[in-house]
């Protein structure tokens, strides 16, 4: 079997910045109209298209391999989710991510320092 060139931290790293230039220059060259607008939007459409169908086909045969989901209504819910999750969170993840890539090529390992409190009765 052959092995890639590109090792699994390669494309960690290279992920993110690249979905990031896709948000950034797909719509500045729409409004510089070096894109027609229409291409643009279509694009943009077609990406969550197949974020979502990517989203609801894992979530198909985890359910087929597996079998988590108890009741039908549970896996509508679980259906719905992975669509709205190409609506906001992906982004947010995406901001994390890039965060992730900053702080390791800083070589920055620490960890946030949370107190514990305990359960206070009244």
């Amino acid at each position: 079997m052959r092995r890639s060139k590109v090792s699994l931290r390669q494309t960690y790293i290279l992920g993110p910045p690249a979905e990031l230039i896709g948000y950034l220059v797909l719509p500045a060259a729409a409004l510089l109209g070096l894109l027609d607008p229409i291409m643009a939007a279509a694009f943009f459409f077609i990406s969550i298209v197949f974020g979502c169908a990517l989203s609801v086909g894992t979530l198909a045969f985890e359910e087929q391999q597996l079998r988590r989901t108890p009741t039908a209504a549970d896996l509508l819910r679980v259906g719905l989710a992975a669509v709205v999750e190409n609506f906001g969170y992906r982004q947010i993840n995406l901001y994390y991510r890039l965060n992730g890539i900053v702080r390791f090529f800083r070589n920055d390992t620490s960890w946030a320092a949370v107190p514990r409190q305990g359960f206070k009765t009244e």
